[in-house]
């Protein structure tokens, strides 16, 4: 018996894990031109077995702040949609999508859900050639 509480437990928690839904807190840093500044952050994403929905983000860097806007993307057979095309992928934990932030800058996110926090990666390129204009890294906790 005790066995089967153990295993209901850890199937609980594996569950808990794949679920992006929720407020994480954290510090993130932010690169530019090989230069990095930590920054806190606070990001709040709500998840449904059909929906990614990004309600808010905020890092504050304290001579710059930048806020994300609210996003939602469909979620379909481990694929993020943003409602024309696949923009990414969502399977155990770790979700990768592209954003298109202008006709010339696309950013790329990866953020890895495991037990107790989450690992948050962001680049911003430059679409002609590839450039790196941002890259964001860093460990947030759920609140």
């Amino acid at each position: 018996m005790k066995n089967w509480i153990v295993l209901v437990v850890n199937l609980f928690s594996l569950a808990a894990v794949a679920d992006l839904g929720g407020t994480w807190a954290g510090t993130i840093n932010w690169s530019f031109q090989g230069t990095s500044t930590p920054c806190s952050a606070k990001i709040i994403f709500t998840e449904t077995p059909k929906t990614l929905h990004r309600v808010s983000s905020h890092l504050d860097c304290q001579y710059v702040t930048m806020d994300g806007e609210a996003k939602t993307w469909n979620l379909q057979s481990g694929q993020i949609w943003d409602g024309i095309q696949v923009v990414g992928t969502a399977a155990s934990g770790v979700y990768r999508w592209s954003e298109v932030y202008s006709s010339d800058v696309t950013i790329q996110n990866q953020i890895q859900v495991t037990a107790g926090h989450a690992d948050y990666h962001e680049r911003w390129i430059q679409n002609k050639d590839q450039t790196e204009i941002y890259l964001l890294t860093g460990r947030v906790y759920p609140q």
